[in-house]
């Protein structure tokens, strides 16, 4: 039998607190969470400047061995143009990302095609380099 001192109920105001500080956590270490990009070793450069726009470029990386990615998706040389076709979204510029030893020639194939697809606005990404 219970007597009339004691409890007969479960307190959950500490569960939920406990889950509630959880979801802080998670969701604070969410939006601070990088999404992962190609791996390129980047050339290095002493006039570089930081991008000052909030406005996100479309991405475009060509790794040492030629591959070339349209915003982190591996896309062959041959369906390079349909990449522009797909995304109209160039009011930003393009952003070129490309490995210290990639050939000049994969670099040139994709400032063409943006020209080829009235693509005016590109930068070209680097590593900021001390000044001597």
């Amino acid at each position: 039998m219970l007597n009339s001192n004691e409890i007969s109920e479960i307190n959950i105001v500490p569960f939920v607190d406990i889950v509630l500080v959880l979801l802080i956590i998670f969701m604070a270490t969410a939006t601070f969470a990088k999404k992962e990009s190609v791996k390129v070793n980047l050339p290095s450069a002493t006039t570089s400047k930081n991008q000052t726009s909030n406005d996100k470029p479309f991405v475009i990386t060509v790794t040492k061995e030629g591959e070339i990615y349209c915003e982190e998706i591996l896309v062959k040389e041959q369906n390079l143009n349909e990449c522009f076709a797909k995304n109209k979204s160039f009011e930003n510029g393009i952003l070129l990302r490309s490995d210290l030893e990639t050939p000049f020639k994969f670099v040139v194939k994709v400032i063409d095609e943006c020209k080829k697809n009235s693509v005016e606005k590109f930068a070209l990404e680097v590593k900021s380099a001390k000044k001597r």
